[in-house]
């Protein structure tokens, strides 16, 4: 922020607003960040547990061939 900008805010008589106002937007954005960030680990866990069943299929097969074999 700009000097003027802050001058601007604290000569205000809604300083106290602004000053929430702006709180609130930067609260927004980072909130906004972790859940997007939350939505691609989600999809990374997603694709890392699918592997995981695909491997753990695999090997319960393997091991149920090699009982009857």
């Amino acid at each position: 922020m700009s000097p003027g900008i802050v001058e601007a805010i604290v000569a205000s008589k809604e300083a106290a607003l602004v000053l929430s106002l702006l709180f609130t937007v930067v609260a927004c954005t980072a909130i906004y960040r972790i859940w997007k960030s939350r939505e691609a680990q989600q999809d990374k866990m997603t694709a890392m547990l699918a592997d995981l069943l695909k491997e753990m299929a695999r090997l319960t097969n393997r091991l149920l061939e090699k009982n009857d074999g």
